[in-house]
């Protein structure tokens, strides 16, 4: 991929996080508050990408191809499925149940295969989250629909 393709591939992205929030600004009964999150984060990694582009395409003008051809292969597209599947389940089975899914998935995917160390790292990793954003933060917790 040129690097033409991958600044015209931050560009999509930039645009795509941008018409997500113009949408969360409407959304009046949801906190959104971890989607901006979300979006932030993809914002950032894109301005890096881009700017990664600009920089190393002067010198070379297939400089973005080793970060782009390879763009979601293997463990990084389940990685990326995974996270979609964890946002969009927040508002299904709540955050509790989403983060505890999401990290046993993460963790399998990433080659932890010991079912002792699967469960102690979700629950530390759970038990941090939960103190963080809803004892230390006072954030409201998300409840899903379907434990409401």
């Amino acid at each position: 991929m040129s690097n033409k393709k991958g600044i015209l591939l931050g560009l999509i992205l930039v645009a795509f996080s941008g018409f997500v929030y113009f949408l969360t600004l409407k959304m009046k009964h949801v906190d959104t508050y971890y989607v901006k999150i979300l979006l932030i984060s993809l914002l950032t990694l894109t301005f890096i990408h881009i700017v990664k582009c600009v920089r190393e395409g002067k010198q070379d003008p297939d400089a973005c191809s080793n970060s782009s051809e390879k763009f979601l292969t293997g463990k990084q597209y389940f990685i990326v499925s995974a996270i979609i599947a964890y946002v969009l389940l927040f508002y299904v089975i709540g955050f509790l149940f989403s983060t505890i899914l999401f990290i046993l998935i993460a963790t399998f995917i990433l080659g932890s295969r010991k079912i002792p160390q699967l469960i102690m790292v979700t629950g530390a990793v759970t038990g941090v989250i939960y103190y963080i954003f809803f004892v230390y933060l006072h954030l409201s917790r998300i409840t899903g629909f379907l434990f409401r």
